[in-house]
């Protein structure tokens, strides 16, 4: 893939696209209904991952890749984050183990992440 022109540090280790989530957005926006909507959803669709609801005074992130201590909490866990980090990676992609890793291919092929699965296919093939 060509990655001229890609901001890769708007993107994920998981392949998310940073400017396009929630959480982030209603960050940037500073908009208390956008972090409410953002923590009302983000608790269904991850409660089994956060185990616990969100508030929306946890709805703020500078992105995984900011090396700042204002990530999403769910973010500061993340396992796949952990990984890539630990390896000096800049994305899943770029892993000799993408293919063969339960735990990115997991959250790739959850519906709501479909489009980290594109980007981060795209580019695993053209490695």
């Amino acid at each position: 893939m060509q990655t001229e022109g890609i901001k890769m540090d708007e993107y994920g280790y998981c392949g998310l696209n940073c400017r396009t989530c929630p959480v982030r957005a209603a960050d940037i926006a500073a908009d208390d209904a956008m972090k409410a909507k953002a923590a009302a959803e983000w608790s269904i669709l991850y409660k089994d991952y956060l185990s616990e609801e969100i508030s929306p005074e946890e709805v703020f992130c500078d992105g995984c890749k900011a090396g700042t201590e204002r990530i999403f909490k769910g973010c500061g866990t993340c396992e796949i984050r952990k990984c890539c980090m630990a390896k000096d990676l800049e994305n899943c992609a770029y892993c000799g183990s993408f293919r063969e890793c339960d735990m990115i291919q997991g959250f790739l092929f959850q519906k709501e992440n479909m489009d980290a699965r594109k980007f981060l296919e795209k580019i695993h093939k053209d490695t």
